[in-house]
């Protein structure tokens, strides 16, 4: 599908418009809208993110939004304690860090007596510099939002409830927008200016999406 296909697609959607206050802590509250409809099926989506049982169900955790600056905590008491069980680090137009992500890893090494803490990076950007070495640590696991379309998709099926429109929404919002970024730097990059399609993307107001994976793909391929 071409960028202006998409691009007209995404427009359609109310739901994408409810987004461009905040592009990347809107993705974030839209996780915690599904932490509160219903809990159990949230666990089983992030056991279907890492690939593997995090989060038990017999627990009875809590999900926390920006608590030590972190996007999503998932959390439980042990003797007054809270043991942090899952940190959720969302990346919609910025760039995973891997400083920054250390930086976390170490706040809850300091802070939480639980050294099995689980550690989730969401990236719409598939390729970005830090990647090897972050994969190579092997203590965050790394999604993008077609991972996160399939476990929705499994975990909150269309039940004809009052929240399954917003669902469907969401999942074809993020289909449309982890296609998106394939099409901004194609195949043919190389051959193009840097910034052909601005004016495209400014028009949709997202165009500071645009400068960053295409000026980050720049940068990697100069490197």
């Amino acid at each position: 599908m071409a960028f202006r296909e998409i691009l007209s697609n995404l427009n359609e959607l109310p739901i994408f418009k409810m987004s461009l206050g905040s592009k990347e802590l809107f993705h974030s509250n839209f996780l915690e809208y599904l932490w509160s409809i219903d809990n159990k099926r949230f666990i089983n989506l992030i056991n279907e993110l890492f690939g593997r049982v995090v989060l038990n169900a017999g627990t009875t955790y809590e999900l926390s939004r920006e608590k030590e600056n972190f996007d999503i905590c998932i959390h439980h008491k042990e003797e007054n304690k809270t043991i942090y069980d899952v940190i959720i680090e969302n990346k919609v137009k910025s760039i995973p860090n891997e400083k920054q992500l250390k930086d976390y890893v170490a706040k809850v090494q300091k802070h939480n007596p639980n050294p099995t803490a689980n550690y989730l990076l969401l990236s719409l950007i598939e390729d970005f510099p830090d990647k090897a070495k972050i994969e190579e640590e092997g203590i965050w696991t790394i999604v993008n939002y077609n991972h996160l379309h399939a476990a929705i998709d499994k975990s909150f099926p269309n039940d004809a409830s009052k929240h399954s429109v917003y669902i469907e929404d969401y999942l074809e919002f993020i289909h449309l927008m982890q296609e998106l970024e394939g099409e901004i730097t194609p195949q043919t990059f190389c051959n193009e200016k840097l910034w052909p399609n601005y004016k495209n993307y400014k028009a949709y107001r997202l165009h500071d999406l645009y400068i960053k994976l295409r000026g980050l793909k720049f940068l990697d391929m100069l490197k």
